[in-house]
């Protein structure tokens, strides 16, 4: 099996923060308003992070067993926040991009671990220990669907044990039946379910428990995420196999190949990466060559869906492998060790080109488990063992810029401050449908800040680039000039997949619109939507 071509390895030290007190890990309330000295404020710190930069915000409450610790999914919202799971306290709960947390308790004994959202900004968990999936609503919890995806007679097939979770765009919420042995979905637009049964099922059945029956023979489906077309894929932590299931629901098994361990590799995690290829994660070896020597190696393979074969698998022998994901850029793949490192795999199609490897801070036994892209452009993971959130400052780290289209009053939101992105989604401004513009930039020196003015008649506000609009609007009395906010590009070539941003005015209330979506704002009615600035896409 080949390690892929010629590549190097190199190793970027990291600087260190570690958020635990009240300022940095505190419940979201009021938000911050947009100021001039507030935004220069945010822009210069998230500026003096340098590309290796580690953040981990401990997410505990006072009063939490001090026994308990779990930190377990992540996921990056479409409303700039970022999710997590934590089963063992029975929450989930979200962080800003600026290390502000709130948690969402979940019933007691519910057991909250799959975490995602549908492409229409709706969150689904799942709750394992009852056999439910269900639908909460993003910003207080509130549960607003449940759905039951037990066995018909659980006192005589056993639990299913939903854990891993992933939304289809037909809206079907996949599930992997961690301690059943099945995979299924739950299709909340006909509210059919239907369930999909591994053959080693037979090895074991009923299992009681929410445990994985490895002695016993389970293949134990602990993960499962969606490919581009919308095949569903999955690991099982016990058979050393990834699978899928196709278009006619048959599932198909592949044994993952090219590690040399001595027992089974332990699949934990698996994406689509670059170019449609699977990429899956593994734990790696668990025995042992000697009681002071322990073997600790994971690992990362790549597997062709269309010859259906492992064409590259990577093993990384200073921990154990944990989570993967893929990056912001276009050929840059993510593996998480649990404890020591993270690294990104600059990756083609032959596979891997080179690799760079970012020590983390040394907290204490972390147990890494995911990884995700965040609306910052950087990376966000968690620490089960520590009860932490971290973030890795990456080279594409910016500021996320939303619109917002739900509005309560006559102004126009264009929010870049994560308090107060926050603050516009509660109660009882309830913003909601807001569009991820792009990530700005924060370093590069072919953009420009926009300039953001009032509109005096109107109240609305306006941002612009243009010098000859700033001026005029400078020597009216109509315009009072706020500041300088998030930077743009005035070229659409300045810099490599730039999308245009459009402003729509609607000419009786004088409000202003920005989208991406130009066709949006004409049929808005807003009068000739025009270009504003150039901007780097969002990539959630």
């Amino acid at each position: 099996m080949s390690s892929g071509h010629d590549h190097s390895s190199t190793t970027s030290s990291t600087s260190v923060e570690i958020s635990s007190n009240s300022t940095d890990a505190e419940l979201i309330k009021n938000g911050t308003k947009w100021s001039k000295n507030n935004f220069k404020k945010y822009l210069n710190q998230i500026s003096a992070r340098e590309e290796g930069h580690v953040v981990d915000y401990i997410v505990r409450k006072d009063d939490d067993d001090p026994s308990i610790v779990d930190a377990h999914e992540i996921t990056a919202g479409p409303n700039g926040l970022i999710y997590f799971s934590q089963q063992l306290h029975n929450r989930i709960g979200y962080i800003n991009t600026a290390g502000k947390v709130r948690f969402l308790d979940m019933p007691d004994g519910s057991g909250p671990h799959g975490i995602e959202f549908d492409k229409n900004g709706r969150l689904f968990i799942t709750l394992e220990f009852q056999d439910k999936l269900a639908e909460i609503d993003p910003i207080d919890g509130t549960i607003l669907q449940e759905f039951d995806i037990a066995f018909d007679d659980r006192s005589v097939e056993g639990v299913v044990g939903p854990h891993g979770l992933d939304v289809d765009d037909k809206g079907r919420l996949w599930y992997a039946g961690k301690s059943s042995d099945t995979l299924g979905y739950y299709d909340i637009t006909n509210n059919e379910h239907k369930s999909f049964s591994l053959e080693t099922r037979s090895n074991f059945a009923p299992n009681f428990t929410n445990g994985i029956d490895f002695a016993g023979g389970a293949a134990g489906p602990i993960y499962i995420k969606l490919d581009k077309s919308g095949t569903p894929w999955f690991v099982n932590l016990g058979t050393n196999e990834i699978g899928k299931i196709d278009d006619d629901e048959n599932i198909e098994l592949y044994e993952i190949t090219g590690f040399n361990m001595n027992n089974n590799s332990r699949p934990i995690n698996i994406f689509e990466g670059p170019n449609g290829f699977i990429w899956t994660t593994v734990e790696g070896d668990n025995s042992t060559d000697s009681s002071e020597n322990p073997v600790r190696e994971g690992g990362i393979a790549q597997f062709d869906p269309v010859t259906e074969k492992f064409i590259n698998s990577y093993t990384e022998t200073r921990d154990k492998g944990a989570g993967g994901s893929i990056g912001h850029t276009p050929d840059s793949v993510w593996f998480q060790y649990q404890d020591k490192a993270l690294v990104e795999l600059n990756v083609d199609e032959e596979g891997r080109r080179f690799q760079t490897t970012y020590d983390l801070p040394d907290i204490g036994t972390r147990v890494m488990h995911r990884i995700t892209k965040g609306p910052d452009g950087n990376m966000w993971f968690t620490s089960l063992k520590q009860d932490a959130v971290g973030v890795l400052s990456t080279k594409t780290q910016g500021i996320p810029v939303f619109s917002f289209h739900d509005q309560k009053k006559d102004q126009q939101y264009l929010s870049a401050l994560p308090d107060e992105l926050t603050k516009l989604q509660s109660k009882p401004q309830r913003y909601r449908d807001q569009e991820a513009l792009f990530l700005s930039s924060t370093k590069n020196e072919q953009s420009k800040a926009t300039k953001r003015f009032t509109d005096e008649v109107t109240g609305a506000t306006i941002w612009t680039i243009d010098s000859e609009k700033i001026s005029a609007m400078k020597e009216s009395d109509n315009f009072t000039f706020e500041g300088r906010d998030f930077r743009v590009y005035p070229e659409a070539n300045s810099v490599d997949g730039l999308v245009p941003v459009f402003e729509g005015l609607d000419t009786e209330s004088g409000l202003r619109t920005y989208s991406t979506d130009e066709s949006a704002l004409a049929d808005s009615g807003l009068t000739d939507p025009t270009i504003v600035w150039y901007a780097k896409p969002m990539t959630l």
